[in-house]
């Protein structure tokens, strides 16, 4: 999310879900697949809906020293002509198609993001509905 944040600016929150590939550890990092999901959420007129988010497949970099998880390294596809051929570069071959082929389809992230607005709102005892 904090990758995302120059371009959710007019977010009050943002939530973020993910389907995992994989986990891989290589020359002492671990390399974690995801596909995300974000979105930022923001008040208006008595409701809390989605204001601005994305989604695409990603790759993150951690390292990890004693009980803490650093990032590393935090990297999405290239745009355009160029998005399923960078994913083949960061994605191993038997995630890669996958990932592709996910892009555009109900993963049910949206889903878990709207439950962990609604409870989020309802932990801070806020009165607005979600906007559906």
């Amino acid at each position: 999310m904090e990758y995302y944040s120059h371009i959710l600016t007019n977010a009050d929150k943002i939530f973020e879900a993910h389907k995992l590939y994989a986990i891989e550890q290589k020359d002492g990092l671990i390399n974690v697949y995801i596909y995300t999901l974000f979105e930022g959420y923001a008040f208006a007129n008595g409701k809390f809906g989605s204001s601005c988010g994305g989604s695409n497949p990603a790759l993150v970099v951690l390292r990890k020293d004693k009980d803490k998880f650093t990032v590393v390294k935090f990297q999405q596809p290239e745009d355009g002509d160029e998005c399923g051929p960078s994913i083949k570069r960061m994605f191993p071959r038997k995630y890669a198609e996958e990932a592709m082929s996910d892009s555009g389809r109900d993963l049910g992230l949206e889903k878990q993001i709207k439950l962990n607005a609604k409870e989020w709102l309802k932990a801070k005892g806020r009165s607005e509905s979600l906007s559906e």
